[in-house]
C-alpha cells in the first residue's frame, strides 16, 4: 500500500475513534481533593463545592448549578451555599437529597444508589429556610423602679426581642440584632409600681421562636430630703443604697420642712439573692433610725416641728468596741438623734458608719451617764438595750 493510501486510513480510523475516547474521557468521574468555589450572577453569589465530593458530569450555568450523579461512580457531592438557600430539581428517583442549616451555610448533600439522576442546584432569596428554628429557655425578668432586665438563653446564636405592654396586647419592643446565645434587653422608662407583661423571641435565618407570656411588677423609688437651711454635717452620707424588700406597694419618706433630696433609696419587689430577711430588715431600720436623727438635727437649724419617734431600730445583740454591722450604725444614729452632749456632736460631725470606734464608744459613755446608766464604761449591753426599748 503507497504512503498516501496509509495516511488516508489513519485519517480515517481517527475520524471513528474520536467520538469513543471523547466518551470514555466524559465517563471519567470528577474528584474534588480540595474545596472549589463558583460564581453565579443571578442571583450575585459564590457556591462552593465541598472537599471530597465526586460526580459523573458538572455545568454551570448563570443561575444554577447542574450537577450528574450515578450508582456505578458512588460517592456523594455537597455543596455549600452562604448566601441563599437551595433549591433542588431531579431528573428521575434513585437518588437522594438532604438539605441542612448551621449558622446560616445551607448544605445540599446529593447521593445516588440506583441508577442514574441530574440534579439542578438552584439559589433562591432567601437564606436557609430549612434551619431549625432557636430553643428558648431561662426567660427571666429582674424589675426595678423605672423598668427590667430580661434574660434568656437560645441553643443557637440568634437574635433578642422583647415584646412588652401593662397586657398580653404588648404594644411596644426592644430589640438587639446581634446573633447570641446569652440574651439580655434592658427596659427603661416604665412607670413604678406596675404590672407588665412581656415575651421573648428570637430569630435566627428565617426562623423565629417565641416565648409564652410572663408578667413582672415595676418597684417603687422613696426618696429622702433635707431642708434646705440645715447646715450640719450629713448623717447620711453613707445611706444611698439599694434595698431589696418583699413589696410592690408604692412607699414614700417625706417632711414638710425639708426639700433638699440628699439620699434615694430603692425597694425592689423581691428579696435580693441570698440576703437574708432578718439582714434586710436591720438595714431598713438603721437607715430609718438615721433619718430620725438627721430629722432631729434639721428641727435645731429651722426651730419648728415635734422630734419623731425614737429608737426605731430593734437591737439583738450587745455591741463593744471593735464591732462592726448596721446595728452599729443604728447605734450610732440613735445617739447622734439624743445629743446628750459634746461627744455626740463629734460623732454627728463625723457621720455614722458601721464600725463601733472611739468615738461611738465615748458618745454612747455620755449617754449613759446622762441617763443615769451604771456603769457608764461605754458597753451596749442588756441594761443600755433596756433602757432605750422603753423610749
Amino acid at each position: 500500500m503507497s504512503m498516501k493510501g496509509k495516511f488516508f486510513l489513519s485519517i480515517l480510523g481517527a475520524f471513528f475513534l474520536l467520538p469513543l475516547l471523547m466518551q470514555f474521557v466524559h465517563a471519567a468521574a470528577l474528584s474534588f481533593a480540595t474545596s472549589e468555589s463558583i460564581t453565579l450572577s443571578s442571583p450575585a453569589a459564590t457556591v462552593t463545592i465541598a472537599t471530597s465530593s465526586v460526580a459523573d458530569a458538572l455545568q454551570v450555568n448563570a443561575t444554577s448549578v447542574v450537577v450528574t450523579m450515578s450508582a456505578a461512580t458512588g460517592g456523594t457531592f455537597t455543596l455549600l451555599s452562604p448566601s441563599y438557600d437551595l433549591a433542588v430539581a431531579t431528573s428521575s428517583t434513585g437518588g437522594t437529597v438532604t438539605l441542612s442549616c448551621n449558622a446560616g451555610v445551607e448544605s445540599a448533600l446529593l447521593s445516588q444508589a440506583t441508577g442514574s439522576s441530574t440534579y439542578t442546584l438552584t439559589p433562591t432569596t432567601t437564606n436557609c429556610a430549612h434551619a431549625s428554628p432557636p430553643i428558648i429557655t431561662g426567660v427571666a425578668a429582674v424589675p426595678n423602679s423605672g423598668g427590667a432586665v430580661i434574660t434568656w438563653n437560645t441553643n443557637i446564636p440568634a437574635d433578642s426581642t422583647v415584646s412588652y405592654g401593662t397586657s398580653t396586647a404588648y404594644g411596644a419592643t426592644s430589640t438587639d440584632a446581634a446573633q447570641v446565645a446569652a440574651h439580655t434587653i434592658t427596659l427603661s422608662g416604665l412607670a413604678e409600681t406596675t404590672l407588665y407583661h412581656y415575651k421573648v423571641i428570637s430569630s435566627e435565618y428565617g426562623t423565629s421562636t417565641a416565648s409564652g407570656d410572663g408578667t413582672f411588677t415595676t418597684t417603687a423609688s422613696i426618696v429622702v430630703g433635707v431642708g434646705a437651711g440645715y447646715t450640719g454635717a450629713s448623717p447620711v452620707a453613707s445611706a444611698t443604697t439599694t434595698v431589696a424588700v418583699a413589696t410592690t406597694t408604692p412607699a414614700t419618706a417625706t417632711s414638710t420642712a425639708m426639700s433638699t433630696p440628699v439620699s434615694t433609696v430603692t425597694a425592689s419587689s423581691t428579696a435580693a439573692a441570698g440576703t437574708s430577711t432578718a439582714s434586710l430588715e436591720t438595714e431598713i431600720a438603721s437607715l430609718t433610725a438615721e433619718l430620725h436623727a438627721l430629722l432631729a438635727q434639721a428641727k435645731g437649724s429651722a426651730g419648728t416641728g415635734t422630734s419623731p419617734a425614737v429608737n426605731a431600730y430593734r437591737f439583738t445583740r450587745n455591741l463593744k468596741r471593735g464591732d462592726t454591722g448596721a446595728d452599729v450604725k443604728a447605734l450610732q444614729a440613735f445617739l447622734i438623734q439624743e445629743d446628750a452632749g459634746p461627744a455626740a456632736k463629734i460623732l454627728a460631725r463625723h457621720g455614722s458608719t458601721d464600725y463601733f470606734g472611739t468615738l461611738t464608744l465615748n458618745a454612747l459613755k455620755e449617754f449613759q451617764k446622762h441617763a443615769d446608766i451604771v456603769p457608764d464604761s461605754g458597753y451596749f449591753g442588756p441594761l443600755t438595750r433596756a433602757y432605750m426599748a422603753k423610749l
